[in-house]
């Protein structure tokens, strides 16, 4: 555990003979390869990422440090009092407590109260919008000072339509789009 209290978290899955592998790619994984890439590209260095989608994310993305917003990985998250639900609890506090730079998830609902508490510690937290990103159902907040690092990351895999907005204006989009969530 690094001192901000994020794991680094690598996935893979074990074959019928015990060796390691990466699990075989389906169509709705390559999203958030992709967004696992574009992390590592990044290279938030001293930084830590926040992402209820941990698997396919981090396991692109080894030398980026995670914290599970959903306390599935995470256990000051998990011994909370919150409110659980079939994801896992959430105490966005802790979360928003590490600063982290990027977030990243699949449902733009859990959005609301981390970008809340984000705003409530001071960080100033823009949407990072694509209409690839949009229907791969990949949502992500990102410090403004770290948006075009981000978005310049993401171009191998969504080209130059990417672009940062004010969360409002991105939320209003996700739930014209997905309005249950994802």
């Amino acid at each position: 555990m690094s001192e901000n209290g994020a794991r680094k978290v690598r996935a893979v899955s074990v074959s019928n003979s015990g060796q390691f592998r990466l699990a075989p790619s389906l169509s709705t994984d390559r999203p958030y390869d992709n967004t696992g890439r574009a992390l590592e590209a990044m290279h938030p260095a001293d930084r830590v990422v926040a992402s209820d989608v941990l698997g396919r994310i981090s396991f692109w993305a080894p030398d980026v440090r995670f914290t599970d917003p959903l306390g599935l990985n995470e256990p000051e998250v998990a011994a909370t009092r919150e409110r659980g639900d079939y994801f896992g609890k959430r105490n966005d506090a802790i979360t928003a407590d590490r600063h982290p730079v990027v977030v990243a998830s699949n449902y733009w609902i859990g959005m609301d109260s981390l970008y809340q508490a984000g705003r409530d510690r001071g960080e100033d937290y823009v949407a990072v919008v694509n209409p690839g990103l949009t229907e791969d159902r990949v949502f992500l907040l990102v410090e403004r000072a770290w948006s075009s690092r981000l978005i310049d990351a993401l171009r191998p895999y969504y080209g130059a339509l990417s672009s940062s907005v004010e969360y409002e204006p991105a939320r209003a989009r996700w739930q014209t789009r997905f309005p249950k969530g994802q």
